[in-house]
């Protein structure tokens, strides 16, 4: 509008560029104001009075005789009285629309400051563009969780370096893994320079902090319970704020640190008489979020939020669904999800289904995950997988020892994706591992490690131990020894003379090696050149003892023969024993007693192992499986003195003799004991295990799995010692087996097969006519009941 012309004052561009807004409109406005009024009023003065008034006010005043108007000068004077009309009118509307326009943009000021602060708020909880950033984190510790280890959570320091050609160096770079105190942190720090944090914080909440403000001053030491504290006992707490303020503080406590504070601001805003808003809300959700203990909370704060007629967002169901996680309550997630698209009309991001399929995968639900992924891939474009995702459902189908699909799934990133994506390097690593099982594909999960190492990715401990698998379930003892060393020699801090174990899954994968070891086979890595040459440099670089605390390996490069086998196990299992007796877990046992399976002149050596090294947790009162039982001053566990070579113990048996750790016998190692019987033939053994078996089935530790659990293990451990019984020619024991079985179990022709070549050569009809009633009659079970998979859950 013309009348808003703003002219050239000075001060009104000064306000202008300082960003005032409100006052520049209000200055703009008040002027105009003033000079519509000024012209309404001058309008009363120019007005003409009425020939009746004007004819009264000249007799009065002017005694001389005016002339008589003629009708032109009286149509002159109307008019000049409806223009004058005309004008105060239009002046009026202009004054009121002047008015009006004030008020306006005076509201729409006030309504864009607030919301400048609301999408400042948006901004930091990251509701704007991807709303799930967050879940990225998780998402990642998710993953590691899952492929590493229970005893190597914590961070690792160890570095390996590069080396010319393409090949990779195991020399370590030695750092210490030493975690310290909070209280050992300061002291060290004291005196030093510390990195200072910026703060973002509204002015009044700064004055109200006031000095101690310099307890989270610092990237180092942030305390900001004593800040909570400080404003709740000593500074009136948030009486004064309003709701952004009490945002804005609580987006700048660290997330570590927001469970043990989120009380009393709760308690603060009461006091306050502040409401919560939607983002407060979803501060505290988000808050409480991050550990399964607060789900009771989570749920609650997600109900007064519903209460309130607040609507949740992306970043709400998010922070629900990620608390669920952490629950392992994959059937609410799903109920969540639903509730998100049917309720709600929000469409679940990419991200929140990568976090819902990294969960899948963390409690092992294979079936959920593959719908999820494929979810995902038809949902819409924005919620493609992206590499993170390949990742997450490239790990379910290695778990579930589906390598095949893996590798579709590899192809179908890298080349038939409408845009084709770059694995990460945990894909390549998982791939790595996946390969390691299957022969034929050995040579392709080393392409994986070359790949992984082309594309620049860490050269840290999982690596290594990608490695590791295929050289231990290649056979090739020599480099997994020299892998497993490389470790140890990573994390010895040569200074303070301290050496840390890397964990279960090296230790599980040398034992591997030894139980796969033949003096007759040229493993993989000696057929192919790039892999012989990084064999070649690892081996050549390993110092076997580079301290005393080192894992007591036999002092030779090379092991040819059984005997040296079993005494290196039994030291390295003493040592481990000795040393670091947390890394040892049933994964670990079973590989150790394997070793004896295989490897012993006679079932001799393996008795003695699964006597020494496990027992019959008879009651079910004791520990738990995974943990263990010290029996002191228990007879030597091993005796390794007849290797000629071993002219000494190694200073971790001859420790290790003095002490026991025995684990609580499993179904896992029942079935290895018969797989040891059946082996070495031994039918005494065989018959004392199917005993032992079903007393373990009366244990606390068997009542405690679930129907499914137990028919599973049960439905095995028929088919392990049915199978042991048809090799040793206890037909008649194995046919009474599968009789006393077959309401209980789904037999099927894959099942009996073995049992039924046996009895087929042997001449056993009556075994033969058995096993075909057995399998006719589950036939007709499943037809009966329309296809649908016999599966009684009596079966206890």
């Amino acid at each position: 509008m013309s009348y808003l012309n703003v002219g050239h004052n000075q001060n009104l561009f000064r306000i202008l560029n300082s960003g005032n807004r409100l006052r520049a409109v209000n200055l703009i406005l008040a002027r105009n104001i003033v000079n519509v009024r000024r012209k309404y009023n001058s309008s009363y003065k120019k007005r003409p009075a009425s020939l009746f008034l004007e004819k009264e006010v000249s007799e009065i005043h002017d005694e001389k005789p005016q002339p008589r108007e003629t009708a032109a000068s009286i149509w002159l004077k109307r008019e000049r009285e409806r223009k004058a009309k005309q004008e105060e009118a239009e002046l009026g509307r202009k004054l009121k629309e002047l008015e009006n326009l004030k008020e306006r943009l005076t509201k729409e000021i006030l309504q864009q400051n607030e919301l400048t602060k609301r999408k400042q708020i948006e901004k930091e909880l990251d509701i704007i563009s991807s709303d799930d950033r967050f879940l990225e984190d998780d998402v990642d510790n998710l993953v590691n969780d899952l492929l590493l280890d229970e005893n190597k959570k914590e961070e690792r320091n160890e570095k390996f370096l590069l080396e010319a050609q393409g090949i990779l160096s195991l020399k370590e770079k030695k750092k210490t893994n030493e975690i310290m105190s909070e209280e050992k942190k300061k002291s060290l720090f004291s005196g030093l320079k510390t990195t200072e944090k910026q703060i973002f914080l509204p002015e009044k909440v700064i004055k109200r902090i006031g000095d101690s403000i310099s307890h989270v001053n610092t990237v180092e030491f942030e305390d900001w319970e004593s800040v909570i504290k400080d404003l709740y006992y000593n500074k009136n707490g948030f009486k004064g704020f309003d709701q952004f303020e009490v945002t804005r503080l609580i987006q700048n406590i660290p997330n570590r640190q927001k469970p043990k504070n989120m009380e009393l601001i709760d308690e603060m805003l009461f006091q306050a008489n502040i409401e919560k808003d939607r983002y407060l809300y979803d501060l505290f959700i988000s808050s409480y979020s991050n550990d399964a203990k607060y789900g009771l909370l989570v749920d609650s704060f997600f109900q007064e939020m519903k209460q309130h007629n607040f609507q949740p967002t992306v970043y709400t169901f998010g922070n629900l669904i990620k608390s669920f996680g952490k629950r392992n309550d994959i059937k609410s997630i799903n109920k969540m999800l639903q509730e998100m698209k049917l309720v709600y009309k929000i469409a679940p991001t990419l991200k929140i289904y990568t976090n819902i399929l990294q969960i899948c995968v963390k409690l092992n639900d294979y079936k959920e995950a593959v719908e999820i992924f494929d979810t995902m891939k038809f949902q819409s474009l924005s919620t493609q997988p992206d590499s993170k995702a390949y990742q997450s459902i490239v790990i379910a189908h290695v778990l579930n020892d589906n390598i095949e699909k893996a590798l579709d799934l590899y192809d179908e990133m890298v080349t038939n994706h409408p845009k084709p994506l770059i694995p990460t390097g945990l894909t390549l690593l998982v791939l790595a591992k996946g390969c390691a099982k299957r022969e034929e594909l050995l040579l392709k999960g080393w392409e994986f490690i070359f790949e992984y190492h082309e594309k620049n990715h860490p050269l840290n401990s999982q690596v290594i131990e990608s490695m590791m698998y295929l050289a231990a379930y290649d056979g090739d003892l020599t480099f997994t020894r020299a892998l497993y060393n490389t470790l140890f020699e990573a994390r010895w801090d040569s200074e303070n003379k301290k050496l840390s174990n890397p964990g279960s899954t090296p230790l599980t994968l040398l034992f591997v090696a030894y139980a796969r070891f033949k003096v007759d086979r040229d493993p993989v890595t000696l057929r192919h050149p790039q892999i012989q040459l990084l064999r070649k440099r690892t081996i050549n670089s390993t110092n076997y003892n580079f301290d005393s605390n080192a894992p007591p390996f036999l002092p030779m490069e090379e092991i040819k023969n059984d005997k040296a086998i079993l005494a290196e196990s039994n030291a390295i299992w003493a040592y481990n024993l000795m040393k670091s007796p947390d890394v040892i877990n049933k994964r670990v046992i079973g590989s150790f007693l394997f070793i004896s399976a295989r490897k012993g002149e006679s079932i001799s050596e393996f008795k003695k192992r699964f006597e020494n090294v496990t027992y019959l947790d008879e009651t079910g009162l004791q520990k738990e499986e995974g943990k263990h039982v010290i029996i002191e001053n228990e007879e030597e566990i091993y005796n390794t003195s007849t290797f000629e070579e071993l002219k000494e113990q190694p200073p971790a048996i001859r420790i290790g003799n003095s002490i026991s750790l025995k684990f609580p016998r499993t179904h896992d190692i029942y079935n290895l004991a018969i797989d040891a019987a059946k082996f070495f033939k031994d039918i005494e053994f065989a018959n004392k295990i199917w005993v032992e078996r079903g007393k373990f089935r009366n244990t606390l530790n068997y009542k405690s799995l679930s129907a499914d659990e137990k028919y599973a293990k049960d439905f095995e451990f028929a088919q392990y010692i049915i199978s042991t019984f048809a090799e040793l020619g206890l037909l008649e024991d194995a046919r009474k087996i599968i009789l006393s079985t077959k309401s209980s179990f789904n037999w099927k022709w894959l099942h009996l097969r073995s049992t039924f070549v046996a009895a087929e050569k042997l001449g056993d009809e009556t075994c033969k006519e058995t096993i075909r009633e057995v399998l006719q009659e589950n036939s007709y079970k499943l037809k009966r009941n329309a296809g649908a998979y016999y599966h009684p859950k009596s079966a206890s």
